[in-house]
C-alpha cells in the first residue's frame, strides 16, 4: 500500500530517466511539475538518454500520445520542441507526429507554436509529407491540424476586408463624442460649471434678442413688417 503512494512514487523517481520515462507513459504531469520543482528531474530533458534507447522525453511523449506532457515540456527553458528527438538526429516531434497519426499531440505541438511548413526530417521534408500513408479518416484529421493556422490567418484577412480599420476608428471617434457630450449633459443637470460658450460676434444681438427676432419672423404680421423696415433703414409708417 505504501509502494503505491505519491510519496514514494516522488522518491523513486530520483532514481533516473527509467522513472521519468514510466511517468511520461503514464501521463503524471503534476508529478512531473513536482520533480521538476524539486530539481529531481535530469537535466537537459531535450536530449536523448542512452538509458531510454538513445531517445528524448518528447519522442516518448508522442509515442505514448501524451500531448500534455508535450505541454509540460514547452514550458521548461531546456527543452526545444523544433529540433531533432532522436538520437540519430533524423526527425523532430512534429514528423515522429505526423508519421505515427498522433493527431492530438499534432495538434498540441501547432498551438505551441512549431510552424508545419518548416523541415522536419535532416533530409528537409515537411509533415504534409507524411500523411499520405494513413486511411482517409486520419488522413482528414491530420490535414485539418497542419492548416489550422493558414485557416485561421485566412478567417483574420477576411474579417478585415470585410470590416476596414478605418471604419473602426471613426466609430471610436463617434462613441468618444457622445460621451462626452453626454457628460457634459450631466454635469450641468448636478449644477456643475456649464461648459464655456464662444463670445458673441460684435455688433450681433444678444442669444435672448435673437430668439425673439426669430418668432416675429416666423409669426408675420404687423410686427414683422415694421422690423423688416427698421432693418433696412425705412422708417415706418404711422398711418398703416
Amino acid at each position: 500500500m505504501a509502494s503505491s503512494s505519491p510519496r514514494h512514487r516522488l522518491v523513486s523517481a530520483r532514481r533516473g530517466p527509467f522513472v521519468v520515462a514510466e511517468l511520461i507513459q503514464r501521463g503524471e504531469v503534476s508529478l512531473l511539475e513536482a520533480l521538476s520543482r524539486g530539481g529531481h528531474l535530469p537535466e537537459g530533458l531535450s536530449r536523448c538518454d542512452e538509458a531510454l534507447g538513445g531517445l528524448s522525453p518528447a519522442y516518448l511523449a508522442i509515442a505514448y500520445d501524451r500531448p500534455e506532457v508535450l505541454s509540460f515540456l514547452a514550458r521548461r527553458a531546456d527543452v526545444d520542441l523544433k529540433v531533432a528527438c532522436d538520437d540519430a538526429g533524423y526527425g523532430t516531434p512534429a514528423f515522429y507526429a505526423a508519421y505515427n497519426a498522433r493527431v492530438r499531440c499534432l495538434d498540441t505541438l501547432v498551438r505551441l507554436g512549431v510552424d508545419c511548413r518548416d523541415p522536419c526530417t535532416k533530409f528537409g521534408e515537411i509533415p504534409s509529407h507524411f500523411i499520405d500513408r494513413h486511411e482517409p479518416v486520419l488522413h482528414d484529421q491530420l490535414l485539418d491540424v497542419l492548416t489550422l493556422r493558414d485557416r485561421a490567418a485566412d478567417r483574420i484577412q477576411r474579417w478585415l476586408r470585410r470590416f476596414p480599420m478605418m471604419d473602426y476608428f471613426r466609430a471610436a471617434r463617434l462613441v468618444v463624442v457622445c460621451i462626452q457630450r453626454r457628460w457634459r449633459e450631466l454635469r450641468a443637470l448636478r449644477g456643475g460649471a456649464p461648459s464655456p460658450s464662444p463670445p458673441p460676434l460684435e455688433g450681433a444681438a444678444p442669444p435672448e434678442e435673437e430668439e425673439g427676432l426669430l418668432l416675429l419672423r416666423r409669426e408675420g404680421g404687423p410686427a414683422a413688417g415694421q422690423l423688416q423696415l427698421q432693418e433696412e433703414g425705412e422708417a415706418p409708417n404711422p398711418a398703416s
